[in-house]
């Protein structure tokens, strides 16, 4: 009887999380068109909503250019609504979830890459002023070599 009780328990306790967990990423009550309201009313969807969600922001944390990624979000999200069924939804949706997932991975790649000039721009500056302060030093030994045969005393 306990086992059932718990089990029970267990999965409502379940229920709740996910269905709280998969909310969409935008206030349901202003739904305004057939997109937005399948979303609000199909746990699925509301879930792929929330990973797109999470995906954009993330995409904004790491790009340099967040205005043109808003841009693009918006020129997707009027696409999106064009959607009159929701496996129409769940294709452009996963599509745009994949598109924020390798424009991500870009933008980090790109973070890198100039990241990685950078320290290659250093070391080849750092290692220019050392053969610069090494060829001054020889030059100096070189004038003090040939002041000395020539019997002047250096200063």
């Amino acid at each position: 009887m306990n086992r059932m009780m718990i089990r029970k328990t267990l999965a409502l306790t379940l229920a709740l999380v996910t269905s709280s967990s998969m909310s969409a990423s935008f206030n349901c009550s202003k739904a305004a068109n057939f997109a937005e309201s399948s979303i609000c009313k199909d746990g699925y969807l509301s879930g792929v909503d929330n990973i797109l969600g999470r995906a954009y922001q993330k995409a904004l944390d790491e790009t340099e250019h967040p205005d043109d990624l808003r841009q693009s979000q918006r020129e997707w999200l009027s696409v999106r609504d064009q959607c009159t069924t929701q496996k129409c939804l769940d294709q452009t949706m996963g599509a745009r979830v994949t598109f924020l997932d390798n424009y991500s991975r870009v933008e980090k790649s790109k973070a890198y890459a100039a990241e990685e000039k950078l320290r290659k721009d250093e070391y080849e500056a750092q290692r220019q002023a050392e053969e610069l302060a090494s060829s001054q030093r020889d030059e100096q030994y070189r004038i003090a070599q040939e002041q000395s045969r020539q019997g002047v005393m250096p200063r």
